[in-house]
């Protein structure tokens, strides 16, 4: 189930920090929001700060997208199928700064 249709930005940060149950994944956008990327029960969801440096693991956190993979027993996903996930939204992996 994708909630935004097209791409939220154009390169963002890649931070794994936490690698199974859930796979969780934070970074910063271009625009400088900070994202979070959680998969658990089989279920990734994406979202994102509302302003630069905000807080993107908020419960109320504006949701980009989620969708279901696996079954409800999952909680691990592989580094890249996370990046491949990211890449459809925000375009390029870059560097921290």
């Amino acid at each position: 189930m994708s909630v935004n249709e097209g791409r939220v930005a154009n390169t963002y940060t890649f931070d794994l920090t936490w690698i199974a149950c859930p796979t969780q994944v934070e970074g910063v956008l271009d625009d400088g929001r900070n994202y979070y990327f959680r998969y658990r029960h089989g279920y990734w969801t994406l979202s994102v700060s509302e302003q630069p440096g905000g807080d993107a693991v908020r419960m109320d956190a504006p949701l980009v997208a989620a969708d279901a993979l696996g079954d409800s027993l999952d909680g691990y996903m592989e580094e890249d199928e996370v990046r491949v996930i990211l890449s459809r939204y925000f375009g390029t992996e870059v560097e921290k700064r």
